[in-house]
């Protein structure tokens, strides 16, 4: 009797709307579509659960990202949870979006939408507080249609539950003087999820075209990327450094985390930066002396390695483009900066 073999295919998971979020700065609300919805295909199972957090603010004016990215008091924040059950190997890409509703009567360019993961540490930053925005092109890894404001993309390989919270308000940019009040900006936050390849960022995907990936050295982890180590100390208790050019390691490298194959720059690599985010406000450090490389985030840090004099520099103005240097692609695709 010829064997049988029972494959499980998964297509698309899901599309469903978590919850319709409002805000306007003479009313914020918040309207509940159902607590729990889930979806079982095959071996997989997604919930999406809201929780019975609802956002209802009155006198929403108008706030800088510093304050709109904290809001803690009741009813300022909506939060939500996303779990599976996955049994085999498969894996689920899901994408977090909005969708803006019908009937707006303030634009989205003045709507501001920051999105995090609770963790028993805190909260994790997500994204960095955007204007509602629409993709021009759907996401065929999760998904996605197009027309929607892309919040977070992940993917998930096995069983796990993650705990959301969005934060919506009108950026400062808005002047209120003289429109009569009572504007509002509704909408709807959906999750998407579909079995496939799992999904790389664009930015992962340009980072690892960009650089050759180099091999570990059996030692590398004993020194610096310079080759620099640790030789021994001094009579005069200094310590004494020696290079082996054998060690000297700099570039891309790869290693298996939890989440599969995570990639990490070591040593001074110049095609690492991103541009992510602006400066909401001039940003200012100290320096020990003219021409020192040196930064001190504050004058007491900078006296504390005996500066005797410390001077204020300005090194970017409110609105200047932020660039980080990636020092990590997790195995989920996610960057680290």
């Amino acid at each position: 009797m010829k064997k049988r073999e029972n494959i499980v295919i998964i297509v698309v998971l899901i599309v469903m709307v978590i919850a319709i979020v409002g805000v306007s700065y003479a009313a914020f609300s918040y309207n509940r579509e159902g607590s729990i919805n889930s979806i079982t295909t095959g071996a997989i199972t997604m919930t999406y659960e809201e929780t019975n957090n609802t956002i209802s603010l009155t006198g929403a004016l108008p706030t800088t990202d510093k304050t709109g990215m904290v809001r803690l008091n009741p009813g300022e924040y909506f939060d939500f949870s996303i779990s599976s059950e996955i049994t085999g190997d498969v894996n689920i890409n899901y994408e977090i979006s909005a969708k803006k509703e019908d009937g707006n009567t303030i634009g989205g360019e003045y709507i501001k939408l920051y999105l995090t993961r609770l963790t028993d540490d805190g909260e994790e930053a997500l994204m960095v507080p955007e204007t509602y925005n629409e993709e021009s092109s759907a996401n065929d890894y999760t998904g996605r249609p197009v027309n929607e404001m892309s919040l977070y993309t992940s993917s998930m390989n096995s069983s796990e539950s993650n705990n959301y919270r969005l934060r919506m308000y009108v950026d400062e940019s808005y002047n209120p003087q003289g429109d009569g009040g009572g504007l509002t900006f509704t909408v709807k936050i959906n999750v998407y999820g579909k079995a496939g390849d799992k999904y790389v960022p664009l930015t992962t995907r340009e980072i690892l075209e960009d650089n050759e990936l180099q091999e570990e050295t059996t030692n590398m982890f004993n020194y610096a990327s310079n080759g620099m180590y640790l030789s021994g100390v001094s009579d005069d208790g200094q310590p004494q450094y020696e290079t082996d050019e054998s060690q000297k390691t700099t570039g891309l490298y790869s290693m298996e985390d939890e989440d599969g194959v995570s990639y990490y720059f070591r040593g001074a690599v110049d095609n690492n930066n991103v541009q992510f985010g602006e400066y909401t406000e001039d940003y200012y450090v100290y320096q020990g002396k003219v021409g020192d490389s040196r930064y001190y985030q504050s004058e007491a840090s900078c006296q504390g390695e005996g500066n005797s004099t410390c001077t204020q520099v300005k090194l970017a103005s409110q609105g200047d483009k932020m660039y980080w240097k990636i020092v990590r692609v997790n195995g989920d695709g996610s960057l680290r900066c």
